[in-house]
């Protein structure tokens, strides 16, 4: 959606790492929030983490709150450094429902019955991400809150449908997001007919 929206003005990279924490994507900033050849700062950053780092203490991806909001900072202050704009955004809700039927699908008779993400506990995070940005001066994209605005929500991560689990975007949610998203961007100045064309 950002790239048909910017075509022509500017260049969209998708830098998203499956299943990744900010623990690990700490360690990576450095790189993915690198500053053009040109010297030129980006024009946008979004930073999205929160679900996996939510998830229950036994599973490797858990990062606690504390270290969550450390994390978080670091990751914030790099991408401050080479875009213009920084967008920080929380982790959706969890439909319990639809993830114990994945897990089901998934472990058969080994799944057990025991939901290691929630929307409660993804909502704690999200408010972290929350303060992280306004200290920072960055955007917020609260697609927690959005999110559960809507009576049909759960859709937005896959229930009813046959691959949801619950946690990860549907069609219709990716399509949520990419609205509230480019809603958003006119707001921070950066509604695309200011850009020239192949500048």
């Amino acid at each position: 959606a950002l790239a048909h929206y910017y075509g022509r003005r500017a260049d969209v990279y998708n830098r998203g790492y499956g299943g990744y924490n900010t623990r690990w994507a700490r360690e990576l900033a450095p790189a993915l929030f690198a500053r053009p050849p040109q010297g030129q700062a980006h024009l946008l950053a979004t930073v999205w983490f929160g679900a996996n780092d939510a998830c229950i203490s036994t599973e490797r991806a858990h990062v606690p709150l504390l270290e969550f909001e450390a994390n978080l900072e670091t990751i914030v202050q790099q991408a401050r450094q080479v875009a213009r704009v920084v967008v920080v955004m929380t982790p959706p809700p969890v439909h319990s429902p639809s993830r114990l039927a994945y897990q089901k699908r998934k472990y058969g008779a080994r799944a057990t019955g025991v939901e290691e993400r929630s929307t409660e506990v993804a909502g704690r995070y999200g408010d972290v991400a929350a303060r992280v940005a306004g200290r920072h001066g960055c955007a917020l994209l609260d697609v927690h809150q959005l999110m559960l605005r809507e009576a049909d929500w759960p859709r937005y991560v896959g229930a009813g449908t046959a691959d949801g689990d619950g946690l990860h975007l549907s069609g219709a949610g990716q399509r949520f997001v990419a609205e509230k998203l480019l809603a958003l961007l006119p707001t921070l100045g950066l509604d695309r007919d200011a850009l020239a064309y192949d500048a």
